[in-house]
């Protein structure tokens, strides 16, 4: 529910820039923190430091999604 929440709260932002990323793309991770931009992180890239660090210490709305078979997470 609380996932459900968030992504209906981050559709009716209107104006806002939002960020759908996957794999790879998600590398930007680090200047959407910067500028505060939300963001939906498909299989982010866990084997970077910076990216791992980054996602930890966030505390704006983000919401991340992976799985224990993601050979890069």
């Amino acid at each position: 529910m609380e996932s459900f929440t968030w992504a209906k709260s981050l559709h009716g932002c209107p104006g806002k820039t939002k960020i759908v990323a996957k794999s790879f793309s998600t590398l930007p991770i680090l200047w959407a923190e910067e500028t505060r931009t939300p963001g939906i992180w498909l299989t982010p890239l866990l084997t970077d430091e910076r990216l791992r660090s980054t996602i930890c210490a966030s505390s704006k709305d983000d919401l991340f999604i992976g799985g224990s078979l993601d050979e890069l997470g």
